[in-house]
């Protein structure tokens, strides 16, 4: 079983995989892996490896501190971590688990990856049409879980 992390360690290993990898990564970019991460091991393992919820924004769905990390610097390239996100070295389940989310959306652009998250079909789609929700209130756990399960069935 793999512990809770925080969403700016979290960050910390996405930045840090990426340069390593010399792939560039935006603060967009990152936020979807950090989502990815979360719906991933709800699926997996029933529970968030990450210990902060996923919000319902006007914009979409986000993660608080990682709005406030980015929020003057939204298009801009990451250079290295901040700060704000304190080292973190994944155990051997951890690594793998994210290098296979990482592997997986590498690919997207910050164009693709607002299409996937805001198209007719996606979590956050059926999350505003199902629920109506209030903004900057928590995305449900068992919800994203259906969701995922229903994707990994069709």
């Amino acid at each position: 079983m793999i512990d809770p992390i925080s969403i700016p360690k979290l960050s910390y290993w996405f930045i840090q995989h990426s340069l390593n990898q010399n792939h560039a990564i935006t603060p967009t970019k990152l936020l979807y892996y950090l989502i990815q991460t979360h719906l991933w091991s709800i699926y997996h393992h029933n529970t968030s490896l990450v210990t902060e919820s996923l919000e319902t924004w006007a914009n979409g769905p986000m993660f608080a501190t990682h709005y406030h990390e980015y929020k003057d610097k939204w298009n801009e390239m990451i250079e290295f971590p901040s700060r704000r996100q304190p080292e973190w070295l994944a155990e051997e389940e951890e690594q793998k688990f994210l290098e296979k989310i990482w592997s997986q959306y590498k690919r997207f652009t910050d164009r693709q990856i607002v299409r996937i998250l805001s198209n007719e079909q996606s979590f956050w789609s059926e999350w505003n049409y199902a629920a109506n929700p209030r903004l900057k209130s928590a995305i449900d756990d068992t919800f994203l879980h259906q969701y995922m399960k229903k994707q990994f069935v069709s």
